[in-house]
């Protein structure tokens, strides 16, 4: 992801907090981790309250280390929800986005198999899962790991983000153990078929 995608990438970031604490009951109830992989994966923010957090400035590179970023966001994701439950604390379902302009250069061997146990884990599943591909992304790939897969044209990164921002105010303002829809999708996204192979960059 180079260039201005990285750029509008970090600006949503940053504007993801904003509209979030915007929300008194989300900036109270929404914890956010960030896992960054390119050349390499690492855990650019640890988990922290969304009013704590502080957006970090992303980099790419050339290289997708996208399998062990999916595992570092899993494990970090299994690490919290064990942390609330130890405390007594009941949570909200997690959500995990991954977004991305390309395909992996790693062996991603077992890794469809690990989103799909820890989706089904639990009597309400563990995690949700949701793949985001802008333009360049492997989506058939992406179609291997989740059915949650969503074409992003224009770099609309802001509308990712504006779409995780408002599901999280709808699921704050839930109980746990509820069944919540989340927000509406923008304008430049759209689900994306493996079968009719259809991308809104394509049109």
């Amino acid at each position: 992801m180079q260039g201005s995608k990285i750029d509008e990438l970090n600006r949503a970031l940053q504007h993801f907090k904003k509209d979030v604490c915007a929300d008194p009951l989300s900036a109270k109830r929404v914890d956010v981790c960030v896992v960054e992989f390119n050349s390499k994966a690492s855990f650019v923010t640890p988990f922290c309250p969304i009013a704590k957090f502080k957006p970090p400035t992303l980099s790419a590179h050339s290289t997708t280390a996208m399998a062990t970023g999916i595992r570092y966001a899993i494990e970090a994701v299994h690490d919290q929800v064990s942390r609330y439950h130890a405390a007594g604390i009941e949570c909200y379902k997690p959500f995990v986005l991954m977004i991305t302009d390309g395909e992996p250069t790693e062996d991603m061997e077992g890794i469809a198999k690990l989103i799909s146990a820890r989706e089904s884990q639990g009597r309400y599943g563990h995690m949700l899962f949701h793949a985001f591909g802008v333009k360049g992304a492997n989506m058939d790939f992406l179609s291997t790991l989740t059915h949650r897969v969503l074409a992003v044209n224009n770099n609309a990164f802001m509308e990712i983000f504006d779409w995780a921002s408002k599901s999280m105010q709808i699921i704050s303002h839930s109980k746990p153990t509820d069944n919540v829809l989340e927000s509406n999708l923008g304008p430049n996204m759209e689900p994306y078929n493996p079968v009719e192979k259809k991308v809104p960059w394509n049109d």
